[in-house]
């Protein structure tokens, strides 16, 4: 471990200090939530400042959460599944799904990359691209992967929803968080988040991401952390009565005199 150097650096988007180990050929990066810190830090007010002004180095690497995602496919049990990658831009994913054993995988996207000026996705033989926004597509499949797409849709629990009618056994789910200790969540200004994407709506503490998932019908695991972006397996639980359904029947059934 001794060719490993820390680095300590600060991320304003998410008011939190990101701890940088490197050995000049990988990073794997640490994230502290800035509140907690606090909240339980005995550092004088004046040692904590200069600590935060002293961190300026901006985190960039996002490759450990790539690494949880592929892990996330290549653990499930998709050999002989069908798949669907929601807003899968360019079907590396789904291209992953059927080197793991999927009978066919469809990337639905909405071809929001032209936003960005991303380059046209390259064909993949096996893989079937459909444009189509998230909410009108109907057809389900056995395995969803629904990788950061949440946290560009103006209603997260519709959505959250209406993935579980297109998932017939398991859904991947990679989206953006905040550090907070509540179920709580922040609501971005256009391009605040990301200075070249005014579609990046909200970005909900753990907590509060749970609380969406149970209330809209899933079981969950997570399976790791990495800076901004957590990864779940879920699936749809069974029987599952969407409680705001049963109050709307229960008052449409009112007799009125």
């Amino acid at each position: 471990m001794s060719d490993w150097v820390p680095l300590i650096g600060w991320d304003y988007r998410f008011n939190a200090i990101v701890l940088r180990i490197s050995n000049h050929k990988e990073n794997q990066d640490f994230m502290f939530p800035l509140t907690e810190l606090i909240r339980h830090s005995k550092m004088p007010k004046h040692e904590l400042l200069a600590a935060i002004e002293q961190a300026t180095e901006p985190a960039v690497s996002y490759r450990p959460i790539e690494i949880i995602r592929e892990k996330a496919i290549r653990q499930a049990d998709i050999k002989g599944k069908t798949v669907l990658d929601l807003g899968g831009y360019d079907g590396q994913m789904a291209k992953l799904a059927l080197e793991c054993g999927a009978s066919n995988a469809v990337v639905v996207d909405s071809e929001q990359w032209r936003i960005y000026g991303w380059k046209q996705p390259d064909p993949i033989p096996g893989v079937k691209f459909v444009k189509s926004e998230l909410l009108d597509w109907e057809i389900p499949f056995d395995v969803v992967i629904f990788y950061n797409c949440l946290y560009h849709v103006r209603d997260p629990m519709l959505t959250l929803t209406h993935v579980r009618s297109l998932t017939k056994e398991t859904m991947l789910l990679c989206t953006l968080h905040r550090y907070h200790d509540g179920a709580w969540m922040y609501v971005y200004n256009p391009r605040e988040c990301n200075p070249e994407d005014p579609s990046v709506y909200f970005g909900p503490s753990i907590p509060a991401l749970e609380r969406m998932l149970t209330l809209t019908g899933w079981q969950f695991n997570q399976l790791g952390i990495a800076l901004d972006r957590v990864v779940y397996t879920c699936r749809p639980i069974p029987g599952f009565v969407d409680p705001e359904s049963v109050e709307v029947r229960r008052v449409n059934c009112i007799e009125v005199p």
